[in-house]
């Protein structure tokens, strides 16, 4: 408003003086500034972060797996990630409804396979890219006989949480958790069941 009222006192003729060098000097150095704090934060952030992802805005349709026979009634009663161990835990009430003897050999979330070694052994990584956790999933709880109901505690053990940046979900407001278990008989044929829900972070 100062120089508008300037304008108007002294006319458009002097318009020009309004701008002195010292304006243009501070300004090329704001400008300068501010591109170098741009460069600088993109190559910060790409040290800092390499591992990123994408923003999503397309819609990718997966052909659903074939129907297969119901063997099991899942509940989910309370999931946690204990922080400083880096351990999701999933505590379950599974009944059996089938003739065979169940048991839980995987775990898999956000493309990351926790495998029970007991149960499948022998699975290796094919490379560092491999999103396999061949030891990373322990079971207490053990075995599910036919028509038994009973309590098992799933844990998710491994340093990939930390790679691909999966503990970052503690800081949401609302922690929520989805995965499918993976249950094999004694002849390895193996049942898929999707399970979530809210988690809830331990700090100790």
């Amino acid at each position: 408003m100062p120089r508008y009222n300037k304008i108007v006192e002294e006319g458009e003729a002097r318009a020009g003086e309004l701008i002195t060098m010292q304006d243009m000097v501070v300004s090329f150095l704001f400008f300068v500034f501010t591109l170098v704090s741009i460069t600088g934060g993109y190559y910060w952030a790409q040290s800092v972060y390499p591992i990123t992802t994408p923003l999503q805005t397309s819609k990718v349709e997966v052909p659903a797996l074939p129907d297969q026979e119901h063997v099991l009634d899942i509940n989910v009663i309370k999931a946690t990630y204990r922080i400083p161990g880096r351990s999701f835990k999933l505590d379950l009430e599974v009944t059996n409804l089938s003739d065979r003897i169940l048991r839980v050999g995987e775990f898999s979330t956000a493309n990351i396979r926790f495998i029970n070694k007991d149960v499948q052994p022998g699975l290796k990584r094919v490379d560092k890219q491999d999103l396999i956790a061949p030891e990373g999933l322990l079971v207490e709880g053990g075995a599910i006989l036919p028509g038994q109901t009973t309590i098992i505690s799933v844990y998710a053990d491994d340093a990939l949480w930390e790679t691909y940046r999966l503990t970052s979900l503690i800081y949401d407001p609302d922690s929520r958790f989805a995965g499918m278990l993976f249950f094999f008989d004694e002849d390895g044929e193996r049942f898929h069941y999707e399970v979530g829900g809210a988690m809830l972070p331990e700090f100790s």
